[in-house]
Protein backbone atom coordinates (compact mmCIF):
# COMPACT_ATOMS: atom_id res chain seq x y z
CA UNK A 1 0.00 0.00 0.00
CA UNK A 2 1.14 3.49 -0.62
CA UNK A 3 0.64 6.49 1.46
CA UNK A 4 -1.69 7.92 -1.15
CA UNK A 5 -5.18 9.31 0.30
CA UNK A 6 -8.10 7.16 -0.47
CA UNK A 7 -9.90 10.84 -2.84
CA UNK A 8 -6.54 11.09 -4.79
CA UNK A 9 -6.41 6.71 -5.78
CA UNK A 10 -5.97 6.16 -9.27
CA UNK A 11 -5.43 10.13 -10.40
CA UNK A 12 -2.29 10.56 -12.38
CA UNK A 13 0.40 13.38 -11.04
CA UNK A 14 -0.48 16.01 -13.89
CA UNK A 15 -4.01 15.81 -11.87
CA UNK A 16 -3.17 16.35 -9.15
CA UNK A 17 -1.29 18.89 -10.09
CA UNK A 18 -4.16 20.59 -11.73
CA UNK A 19 -6.64 20.09 -8.52
CA UNK A 20 -3.91 21.70 -6.81
CA UNK A 21 -3.32 24.96 -9.19
CA UNK A 22 -7.41 25.48 -9.13
CA UNK A 23 -8.12 25.37 -5.37
CA UNK A 24 -4.83 28.06 -4.97
CA UNK A 25 -6.04 29.96 -8.00
CA UNK A 26 -9.64 30.12 -5.94
CA UNK A 27 -7.96 30.78 -2.53
CA UNK A 28 -5.85 33.28 -4.22
CA UNK A 29 -8.87 34.88 -5.83
CA UNK A 30 -11.03 35.33 -2.86
CA UNK A 31 -8.01 36.57 -0.77
CA UNK A 32 -7.91 39.48 -3.67
CA UNK A 33 -11.83 40.01 -3.32
CA UNK A 34 -11.53 40.48 0.83
CA UNK A 35 -8.82 42.98 -0.37
CA UNK A 36 -10.83 44.62 -2.06
CA UNK A 37 -13.92 44.75 0.33
CA UNK A 38 -11.82 46.05 2.84
CA UNK A 39 -10.40 48.83 1.14
CA UNK A 40 -13.59 49.99 0.06
CA UNK A 41 -15.15 49.68 3.42
CA UNK A 42 -12.05 52.00 4.16
CA UNK A 43 -12.84 54.25 1.62
CA UNK A 44 -16.25 54.55 2.67
CA UNK A 45 -15.96 54.90 6.24
CA UNK A 46 -12.63 57.72 5.57
CA UNK A 47 -15.32 59.58 3.61
CA UNK A 48 -18.18 59.61 6.04
CA UNK A 49 -15.92 61.05 8.65
CA UNK A 50 -14.28 63.73 6.35
CA UNK A 51 -17.91 64.82 4.92
CA UNK A 52 -19.40 64.98 8.21
CA UNK A 53 -16.27 66.73 10.09
CA UNK A 54 -16.54 69.56 6.67
CA UNK A 55 -19.98 69.42 7.67
CA UNK A 56 -19.69 70.68 11.25
CA UNK A 57 -16.72 73.20 10.24
CA UNK A 58 -19.08 75.15 7.89
CA UNK A 59 -21.84 74.71 10.38
CA UNK A 60 -19.75 76.38 13.07
CA UNK A 61 -18.25 78.95 11.06
CA UNK A 62 -21.30 80.64 10.06
CA UNK A 63 -22.48 81.12 13.91
CA UNK A 64 -25.76 81.77 14.68
CA UNK A 65 -28.25 82.98 12.35
CA UNK A 66 -29.31 86.73 12.06
CA UNK A 67 -32.79 87.47 11.71
CA UNK A 68 -32.03 89.04 8.72
CA UNK A 69 -31.08 85.71 7.42
CA UNK A 70 -34.21 84.03 8.45
CA UNK A 71 -36.98 83.47 5.40
CA UNK A 72 -39.54 86.19 5.66
CA UNK A 73 -43.17 84.78 5.91
CA UNK A 74 -46.07 86.54 3.28
CA UNK A 75 -49.10 87.95 4.71
CA UNK A 76 -51.77 86.20 3.66
CA UNK A 77 -53.61 88.57 1.02
CA UNK A 78 -57.66 87.47 2.04
CA UNK A 79 -58.45 86.59 5.25
CA UNK A 80 -61.12 83.47 5.30
CA UNK A 81 -64.72 84.90 5.89
CA UNK A 82 -67.78 82.89 6.49
CA UNK A 83 -70.00 81.76 9.03
CA UNK A 84 -68.89 81.13 12.01
CA UNK A 85 -70.27 77.65 13.43
CA UNK A 86 -70.96 76.56 17.06
CA UNK A 87 -69.62 73.03 17.87
CA UNK A 88 -70.95 71.01 20.63
CA UNK A 89 -69.27 70.43 23.38
CA UNK A 90 -70.02 67.14 25.20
Amino acid sequence: MTDTPVELIGIDDKTRLEVRNRRFRCIKIVAVQAVVLLALAAAAITYVNWASEAAMAEFLRNGEPTLSAAPQVAQPKQVASGPKQQCEHR
